[in-house]
């Protein structure tokens, strides 16, 4: 099988195509484009799933990170069909995708349903035809390389669309993508070039390929459509030539997980059963249920089987079920019932069982809660190695515990090129006062991810942040009201630090001291201490009060620390952090670290 390829177009762009400038629109004039298609009654046009990135069930919205009003939901369907914004930033060119089986000479014939396509205007059509496609994949690659370097693009991406049933190719949100179409469209055949540039504009652009007159001929619309043969001699026409391959593409650059929603082209493997027999038939039972009106029944239903079989499979029926319910607690209640009275079975899927009690307590619950469920899932159970490390850093980061998380980011980065993870290193060495290093990752991020809007707040209240003392440059005071504004010096402090000089012993400062230290300009006392010790939350606290009223205290508490050579910014064991945050739940996060790396010094 082999292709060629064709453009249908408004004979008055021809010249501008010709000479190499590829006209691309945002996905989102498609999207527009297929709705007035629809108004306009223009049936070759019409695909309300253009743009769609997945459908899902109305009760796993809320499983999945999905949350509207109880008044949306009940107007919906059954079944929600995912329009992702950020699909509509992708530029596309199409072309015609002629399919050629050499082995048996057969050429499959162009639909007559294309005098109709993208024909609004009526305006007069011709057709270009890449005469030597290969070269002008040749030509496109060197002109995306020559983009990527110069930063123009996030990626580009090419390849034949897939034409599936929506049901079939959307069971989730990100399974389809700008790749897929559904069935009755599948006579366009197009091939699709998909870029994304950095700035996230819904803008048309030419994108230049170079000079393509030595590779094109012109031809009539009616000699593509109704005389074929003339242009392939020895051919037979076809209505429909079968490909039996699998639909392949060609990626450049960089598709990076904040944005993974929007990706999904490559074809997606077939789903593996993995519930058990008993398990299957639980879950159409609960169907049966729920169609029924019995939707009451289901989760004792379901409760009563996981407490006779106490397997994971009817676990995540239960938890599942729970989820959609939008019960967070009740779900890890089921978890929890698991751990109390079936530990072989966990034992065997360690990692089937702590990832998804993971992700609920990180989204739904306290971070503390997960903190507790790593000592367990790490004391008790052989979690794999990769799965760990990711439950451990999302603790360690989600709590502020940045010096930890450091090392467990850059362990990551030996093996993943995610440049989330340069967000995070970032994020971390700049709470840790290392502008300079800070500065050097968030602009490796900046120079991988394209700009959400999302993504754009983040990186720009950091950049904010590092701005203002990477450049020695103080911000506008807004407020002189703070929690500490009653806050003086006593002489209790003052006997303390002389104690601590005296003794040449490591001195843990918390966030109070460091405020007195700076209202009575005493940081000669902390000078010549070997060790001055802060917990990484007494910085975020201390940052967030500056950015928060831009009171010069904070900035220069802050200034002192980042010059001081015997500063060490260490956080306690997870272990002590958990056992005070049991002990003082209502304490801040930041005096509740202050207090553990005390116990954990004095343990």
């Amino acid at each position: 099988m082999r292709y060629e390829l064709f453009k249908i177009i408004d004979s008055a762009f021809v010249q501008s195509l010709l000479e190499g400038n590829l006209y691309m629109n945002p996905l989102s004039f498609f999207r527009a484009l297929e709705e007035g298609a629809q108004k306009d009654g223009n049936k070759a046009q019409i695909d309300p799933m253009e743009g769609i990135c997945g459908i899902i069930s109305k009760n796993c919205l809320r499983q999945l990170g999905f949350h509207f009003s109880d008044s949306i939901l009940d107007a919906a369907g059954d079944y929600v069909t995912l329009i992702s914004e950020n699909y509509g930033y992708n530029n596309l060119f199409c072309l015609y995708r002629l399919k050629i089986d050499e082995d048996n000479k057969i050429i499959q014939k162009p639909s007559g349903q294309l005098v109709d396509f993208n024909d609004k205007d009526k305006a007069p059509k011709v057709v270009v035809w890449f005469r030597d496609s290969e070269e002008f994949l040749r030509r496109l690659e060197a002109a995306i390389h020559t983009a990527l370097e110069e930063q123009n693009l996030e990626y580009a991406i090419y390849g034949g669309v897939i034409y599936e049933d929506n049901w079939a190719s959307a069971d989730g949100p990100g399974t389809r993508s700008v790749f897929h179409k559904d069935a009755p469209y599948a006579y366009q055949e197009e091939w699709r070039l998909c870029i994304l540039r950095r700035e996230w504009e819904e803008k048309a652009v030419f994108f230049p390929v170079g000079n393509l007159k030595d590779l094109c001929e012109v031809i009539p619309l009616e000699k593509f459509l109704d005389r074929l043969d003339q242009m392939y001699p020895g051919y037979t026409l076809v209505e429909h030539v079968e490909n039996h391959s699998q639909e392949t593409y060609r990626m450049f650059g960089k598709i990076n997980a904040v944005c993974r929603l929007m990706y999904a082209y490559m074809p997606q493997m077939p789903k593996q059963p993995t519930r058990s027999d008993k398990a299957e038939a639980d879950w159409h039972y609960t169907r049966f249920l729920e169609l029924s009106g019995r939707q009451q029944e289901i989760d004792s239903y379901l409760d009563q089987q996981l407490h006779c079989y106490k397997d994971l499979e009817h676990l995540e029926l239960l938890a599942q079920y729970r989820l959609s319910q939008n019960h967070w607690v009740k779900a890890t209640d089921a978890f929890a019932y698991m751990l109390e009275n079936a530990s072989e079975q966990i034992k065997k899927e360690p990692g089937r069982f702590f990832f998804p009690l993971h992700t609920i307590l990180m989204q739904h619950q306290e971070v503390t809660d997960a903190a507790r469920l790593m000592e367990i899932a790490v004391s008790r159970y052989q979690l794999p190695k990769e799965l760990e490390k990711v439950m451990m850093s999302d603790c360690l980061m989600a709590l502020g515990f940045y010096d930890q998380a450091e090392r467990l980011f850059k362990g990551l980065q030996q093996k993943s090129a995610d440049p989330i993870l340069e967000y995070d290193l970032a994020v971390v060495t700049f709470y840790l006062l290392r502008f300079e290093e800070a500065s050097k990752h968030l602009h490796s991020f900046m120079q991988y991810f394209s700009q959400s809007h999302t993504v754009a707040h983040h990186a720009d209240d950091l950049n904010r942040r590092l701005e203002c003392f990477k450049n020695h440059t103080p911000l506008e005071e807004t407020s002189k009201r703070h929690p500490f504004i009653e806050l003086g010096w006593t002489k209790q402090t003052e006997d303390i630090l002389q104690k601590a000089r005296i003794s040449a012993k490591a001195m843990y400062l918390g966030i109070d001291a460091l405020y007195q230290l700076e209202i009575a300009q005493k940081w000669n006392l902390v000078a010549e201490i070997p060790s001055i010790i802060v917990v990484p939350l007494t910085i975020v606290r201390l940052v967030d009060l500056y950015m928060d009223t831009g009171a010069p205290v904070f900035y220069q508490i802050i200034e002192h620390l980042e010059s001081m050579k015997n500063l060490m910014i260490r956080s306690p064991d997870l272990r002590y952090y958990v056992e005070i945050d049991q002990k003082f739940p209502e304490l801040p996060p930041h005096y509740k670290m202050e207090r553990a790396l005390k116990v954990q010094a004095n343990a």
